[in-house]
């Protein structure tokens, strides 16, 4: 009998926060919280599984930032200590709640914390450990990320950092798993294609043996030539690797902040925490270095009613049906589709890859991790027309038939790349393009003497760290916290550029090396090589020539006005790449297209390939010494302007001023 192959990933990340110089920092809370919300509680029902001869089968990413601080002692050390305190405090507070309204939630989250502290010690203080053996067992395929979750697309002018990023990342998955990755989850599903001499995100993928990755769905449905069954069959780039497109109806039933499982009104409030309302002496142990209120990861209250603030107390065997339920209702919502799926698809096995956040089960749903064990634990007793796969299975199995080029995209808010590139943050991706260049210099032009190539490890490891994608989306998304991700970002630059100083000056000493890898000491084994291997990686993107027919002038062209780049808003990154910001108020979602075109021979015309939803269009190929013009089409209304030569500096941001005229 046909069965639709369902891929179930869970992709597991943080940034690397670390701070040995001092003993207590808040956050590497998101580092405590994560093991024991989440990664414990998923190995357990791992286990409860096994133990019960419920066959499981899915897909697990974990991110090498996330597997050095699964690998790293003091990170460990400090892990176990939080664990016992909220082992002591879970103690105290079931004493405390006997006989009350949250003495069950007190209890529940009593064993909570014991489970976490067994499966850690379990695993011999490493949960990375756990996924290993899970995946040794043959039940989970684990992939990996770029390095330092760097977004790719950021990186495209300099191919080898890129290629570093997707080489390192996959090294470090070899040394902890014992094999090379099959997969590779790009960082926010950030994809963009080759165009202008310059490679695509897939052929740096080809070049590290990565056979598949993932994409949000319109990054398959936008593809050319347009797949014929969508997200539900892979394609294959012109690289040769396969892309899985992200299934919308699978991603409804669970993110969906309106329809979405973790809002049903039995489950844990997230927002409202124990630590809100206990006494702040209990709490304080936790953060000796805040005062006031902080949360600690106890949920007493259950969400209730999504519009009222008045919440009941949670009650555990409740929410402990509900996830029964609701693995049932996804089962038998997959029945349905799988059932559509058969019908419509013919010649080919249809897929269905459901693809999630890790963090969401257990941190911001605290009952996720029992309902993936549900889900499992359903299907073993039902007859199904799908079966659990992984993508390496469903390759295995059979080949792909359908080479499209994905289209550019990313699973963000707008499906673009606006949430990291705006003006919250386009200042990182500067000053990164600028480390990135000179970086590629140095790899060149020293190396000779064992501390020389120390020197260019360390630096490039500042440099990996300070090019995680998760310092832009911090600074657009937190602004409570924007400041602590500008300041990751300048202080691993400011590390980077002083190596560099004492390079060229013969200041470098092995004391000085020493403190900065013990402070920032991901991948120790990291040499230059990554940077200097790459088979498409030049020192900065290669210039090729373009000779279009030149196209006729019209009247629109006739009229455009000489003007600067910063009079327009169009703000250079690099001498290849340039942001353009304007003023949804004055446009009023008129622009449909966007048109870059050279007025210097040779003169070319070209679609600047990103979507007018997204508030941000990149511009490549600009060379310095051209004019060109920045044509914007839509509802009619041509507007246009003229663009100089772009040159790296700092020019104001505002709004860019649209001149318009009518064909």
């Amino acid at each position: 009998m046909r069965q639709v192959d369902l891929c179930l990933v869970l992709h597991a990340h943080l940034p690397y926060v670390r701070h040995p110089e001092v003993e207590e920092h808040g956050f590497e809370w998101w580092f405590y919280e994560a093991c024991w919300e989440v990664y414990a509680p998923l190995l357990a029902a791992f286990e409860r599984l096994e133990q019960d001869g419920v066959p499981f089968r899915m897909t697990v990413s974990i991110s090498a930032p996330l597997l050095g601080m699964f690998c790293d002692r003091l990170l460990n050390e400090r892990l176990e200590r939080h664990l016992k305190r909220l082992a002591v405090l879970t103690d105290r507070e079931r004493e405390r709640t006997e006989g009350g309204p949250f003495q069950a939630a007190a209890t529940h989250f009593y064993y909570h914390v014991r489970q976490a502290l067994d499966v850690y010690r379990r695993f011999d203080s490493n949960l990375a450990r756990g996924f290993r053996h899970w995946q040794d067992a043959g039940r989970i395929e684990v992939i990996t990320t770029p390095a330092t979750h760097g977004f790719l697309p950021h990186l495209q002018d300099l191919p080898a950092c890129a290629g570093a990023q997707v080489r390192v990342g996959a090294e470090s998955h070899r040394k902890f798993f014992g094999r090379l990755p099959a997969g590779m989850w790009l960082a926010e599903c950030a994809y963009m294609p080759a165009h202008d001499g310059l490679p695509g995100v897939d052929e740096w993928l080809a070049d590290s043996g990565v056979r598949y990755f993932f994409l949000d769905t319109h990054g398959i449905t936008g593809a050319g030539p347009r797949p014929p069954h969508g997200v539900h069959a892979p394609i294959r780039t012109p690289a040769g690797v396969a892309v899985f497109g992200r299934d919308p109806e699978t991603s409804k039933q669970v993110w969906s902040a309106t329809e979405g499982y973790p809002g049903d009104a039995w489950y844990a409030e997230h927002h409202k925490d124990a630590g809100h309302f206990l006494d702040a002496e209990q709490i304080r142990p936790f953060r000796p270095d805040r005062t006031g209120r902080i949360p600690i990861g106890l949920k007493y209250f259950r969400v209730t009613s999504k519009s009222s603030a008045r919440k009941s107390p949670y009650a555990p065997w409740m929410a402990l049906r509900r996830s029964a339920y609701h693995a049932t209702h996804f089962l038998r919502k997959r029945t349905a589709q799988s059932y559509g799926l058969l019908s419509a698809i013919r010649g080919e096995t249809p897929v269905i890859v459901a693809p999630y956040d890790a963090e969401l089960f257990g941190h911001w749903w605290h009952e996720g991790p029992k309902f993936i064990e549900y889900i499992f634990r359903k299907a073993h007793e039902m007859r199904l027309p799908f079966r659990f796969s992984t993508p390496s299975d469903r390759l295995r199995r059979e080949p792909v038939r359908h080479v499209a080029t994905p289209a550019a995209s990313s699973w963000g808010d707008g499906g673009y790349y606006r949430v990291w590139l705006n003006g919250t943050n386009d200042q990182m991706v500067s000053k990164l393009t600028k480390a990135g260049a000179a970086h590629l210099r140095a790899v060149r032009e020293f190396g000779r003497s064992d501390l020389e190539r120390r020197a260019l490890a360390q630096m490039g490891r500042e440099l990996l760290l300070a090019q995680s994608s998760d310092w832009p989306f911090i600074a657009t998304t937190s602004q409570g916290i924007r400041p602590y991700a500008h300041e990751k970002v300048d202080k691993f630059l400011t590390r980077f550029w002083g190596i560099l100083r004492a390079l060229r000056h013969g200041g470098v000493s092995a004391a000085m090396l020493e403190s900065l890898e013990a402070d920032d000491n991901l991948f120790p084994w990291l040499t230059a090589k990554p940077w200097l291997a790459a088979r498409r990686a030049p020192l900065v993107r290669p210039r090729k020539r373009i000779v279009p027919e030149t196209p006729a002038l019209g009247a629109a062209e006739r009229l455009i006005r000489r003007e600067t780049a910063e009079e327009l808003g169009v703000k250079p990154i690099s001498p290849f790449l340039a942001f353009v910001w304007w003023d949804f108020k004055t446009l009023k979602g008129r622009v449909t297209d966007l048109r870059v075109r050279c007025l210097t021979p040779p003169v070319f015309e070209r679609q600047v390939p990103c979507a007018a939803s997204s508030g941000n269009w990149y511009i490549h190929k600009l060379r310095p010494g051209c004019h060109y013009q920045l044509l914007a089409f839509g509802d009619g209304v041509l507007q246009a302007y003229s663009v100089p030569a772009l040159l790296p500096g700092k020019p104001r941001t505002h709004a860019a001023r649209w001149r318009r005229f009518r064909d």
